[in-house]
């Protein structure tokens, strides 16, 4: 059995396929023991942390890579040395989650893409009714603070960095650099960014 090293994810890039606070097990691989699908965990060539997203393409030693919830591959490839381990597990508070690998990962990743068109177009028909509801909070003054969010903090290398998760899904998110929130449509209808906690409550 080959050994395997825990990491927590953290991000909204690979959701729904994870989701921040998730606890991902890797295990070392080389780059002719990938394939299209794989989800690894990588040191990224333009600045030192862990990311965790799926190969889309391997050519020689060359491997390109994008996350699940991502429009764009990553901007940058990466050889043997760029690249920690591929994932081969993953647990969600006490759930045991199946790792999609290979072709059954690509299947997973399409049929997210697909799903996430289809709701970005179905958000442009109703932008004129969800600007009206966002804008003058006529749901969120009844519903934010009833909401079980919880944020977490990170410190980065451009800075610190805030995600509001809402049942585990990432649903708001503070940029380095930053004291605005970013509410992710369609919860701006049910959040109010100005009750979002400061720093995480635990």
């Amino acid at each position: 059995m080959r050994a395997t090293t825990p990491i927590t994810y953290v991000g909204p890039s690979m959701n729904p396929t994870f989701r921040t606070r998730d606890v991902l097990e890797y295990e070392p691989v080389t780059v002719s023991g990938l394939r299209r699908g794989d989800i690894i965990v990588h040191v990224s060539p333009e600045r030192p942390i862990r990311v965790i997203h799926r190969v889309i393409a391997v050519h020689g030693e060359r491997v390109r890579t994008r996350g699940d919830n991502n429009g764009n591959d990553d901007p940058y490839t990466l050889t043997g040395e760029d690249i920690l381990g591929r994932v081969v597990s993953a647990t969600r508070g006490k759930k045991r989650l199946h790792v999609h690998n290979g072709m059954a990962g690509r299947v997973q990743a399409g049929y997210y893409r697909m799903k996430k068109s289809l709701r970005n177009n179905l958000v442009l028909l109703v932008q004129p009714l969800y600007s009206f509801l966002s804008e003058h909070r006529l749901i969120s003054r009844w519903t934010a603070r009833w909401l079980n969010i919880r944020v977490a903090e990170f410190e980065r290398p451009a800075g610190r960095e805030r995600y509001a998760t809402l049942y585990g899904r990432v649903v708001a998110h503070i940029p380095p650099r930053s004291d605005m929130w970013r509410i992710q449509p369609p919860y701006r209808v049910f959040i109010d960014d100005s009750l979002l906690p400061a720093s995480d409550a635990q």
